[in-house]
């Protein structure tokens, strides 16, 4: 497979473009860093154009980037700290339910990013290696709830049999 370049200036601009339009904000400053991922008030954090070494992770950059920009679109951040919940396990259920709205609102008043979305939550199960998981964790189960909720919302065939495994480690074990 022959290296994929792409000319920084270029990227970022079209990049910082897109979640401009697709959130509303056009205040917003970008920021790139090599493995950060974050919005804080108006500045946006990227990893940098450098961790985009082939199609899929410039697939997977371009999901990543389309659920920063419907976060700002979807996301208020007082009513979700007003029911934000105190304790660890419900509160990593509710981050995981409340991305899973924000990616369902996105995905379908928005067509054309729904892959771009899948792509990224794929990347997200190759990252953390779901199909190694051999014990429970409560971490692991909250990301389980995430991503069948996401299949359930979004209508997208994820890593199933991982899934299932989870959830059968963590019920019977």
């Amino acid at each position: 497979m022959k290296p994929l370049y792409l000319d920084e200036e270029s990227f970022n601009k079209s990049i910082s473009s897109t979640i401009k339009s697709i959130s509303n904000k056009k205040n917003l400053y970008f920021y790139y860093k090599k493995d950060s991922t974050n919005i804080d008030g108006n500045k946006i954090y990227l990893p940098e154009i450098t961790t985009i070494k082939n199609k899929e992770d410039l697939r997977n950059f371009r999901g990543i980037a389309d659920f920063i920009a419907l976060k700002l679109k979807f996301h208020n951040e007082k009513i979700h700290n007003y029911f934000k919940p105190k304790e660890k396990i419900f509160l990593e259920l509710y981050e995981a339910l409340e991305e899973t709205r924000i990616m369902s609102l996105g995905a379908t008043s928005l067509k054309g990013i729904s892959s771009n979305l899948k792509t990224r939550l794929n990347n997200f199960c190759k990252t953390n290696q779901f199909e190694k998981i051999k014990k429970r964790k409560n971490a692991q189960i909250t990301q389980v709830v995430k991503l069948f909720s996401i299949e359930y919302f979004l209508c997208i065939l994820l890593f199933h049999f991982y899934l299932f495994a989870c959830i059968f480690l963590y019920i019977f074990q």
